[in-house]
């Protein structure tokens, strides 16, 4: 399971990368993947990170429903909704996991960006196959 995730993300990744490596420079996107990777694996920006997404699930959480219940109903998705209190929350429905929602927040963001550091850096490991394979590409489509 683990290798299906590595290829399915490294995959994905090749896919998002490969224009950017058809119109880079030598060396622009390797400086460029070099600060967000170190970046991702800055423990004060990842703290920093931690903090705003605390700060905005607790944001998220606090959002009335009844808008997002109401707009569902105008477009004929909200019938099977359960009728709500006008005052529910997200929070409400989210059950009790959403009090422990910001603590899972605060532990697992600082580990998810150094995962997606290591990536980068992954990544950084393939640019001159990508670079090739944007040559290659360049090449075999049709002159503009």
């Amino acid at each position: 399971m683990q290798l299906r995730k590595l290829v399915l993300s490294s995959l994905g990744a090749t896919i998002l990368l490969a224009p950017a490596a058809a119109r880079a420079q030598e060396g622009e996107a390797d400086s460029g993947l070099d600060r967000l990777a170190s970046r991702l694996a800055d423990p004060r920006a990842q703290l920093a990170a931690s903090a705003a997404l605390v700060a905005m699930s607790e944001a998220l959480l606090q959002m009335r429903v009844e808008p997002f219940a109401n707009a569902a109903r105008q477009a004929g998705a909200g019938r099977s909704l359960p009728p709500l209190p006008r005052d529910a929350r997200l929070r409400d429905l989210a059950g009790p996991r959403a009090d422990r929602l910001q603590a899972e927040i605060a532990r697992e963001a600082p580990q998810a960006m150094g995962r997606a550091a290591a990536m980068v850096e992954a990544i950084q490991g393939m640019m001159p196959e990508l670079k090739a394979m944007a040559r290659r590409m360049k090449q075999a489509l049709p002159p503009e």
